[in-house]
């Protein structure tokens, strides 16, 4: 299977396209030739100018190549972003869900550790971005000032969890 995708890919090029579309070109390939494949598809890309569309189910393979992701589900486009938005969008946070005054927290959190990167996701939850190698300190710090924390959490999204979360979750 693996030589049959290499094949289809040499006789793709052949005709010297400038946009070539692949699906699930890394199916049937040994992890030597996945990252041959990449490593080839980058150099298409960067060195001679190829626009290259992979549609594949395999997520964090696509996190390793692709610079623009479009997300499509039940066939309709539902996201499209760069992959500097993406690794923004899902970059390391801690997840604080809390049982008080998010506005009081907020300001307890800015005053006491000089947080400024956050975001008030609910009524009860706040995302902090900077700061993470101190949860330790942060959630005793709120405990000890009278903020009930109920969560407190290091979020890290994948290009996977990115895509279920942005689809609606997981069905049963």
């Amino acid at each position: 299977m693996g030589m049959k995708q290499r094949l289809a890919l040499a006789m793709a090029l052949i005709s010297k396209p400038e946009l070539l579309i692949l699906d699930e070109l890394v199916n049937g390939l040994d992890p030597k030739g996945i990252v041959e494949t990449r490593e080839f598809l980058r150099h298409l890309a960067q060195d001679k100018g190829l626009t290259i569309m992979l549609s594949s189910h395999l997520l964090d393979e696509l996190s390793q190549t692709a610079t623009h992701y479009g997300i499509i589900d039940n066939g309709r486009l539902v996201r499209q972003l760069s992959a500097v938005e993406l690794s923004w969008e899902s970059r390391r946070s801690i997840r604080l869900v809390i049982d008080g005054e998010i506005e009081k927290t907020v300001r307890f959190l800015k005053e006491g550790f000089d947080i400024v990167d956050l975001e008030t996701v609910s009524a009860n939850e706040l995302r902090i971005y900077d700061k993470i190698n101190q949860i330790r300190d942060i959630n005793r710090f709120l405990v000890q000032h009278g903020i009930g924390v109920e969560t407190i959490s290091i979020n890290e999204q994948r290009l996977e969890e990115y895509f279920v979360n942005l689809t609606g979750g997981i069905k049963a």
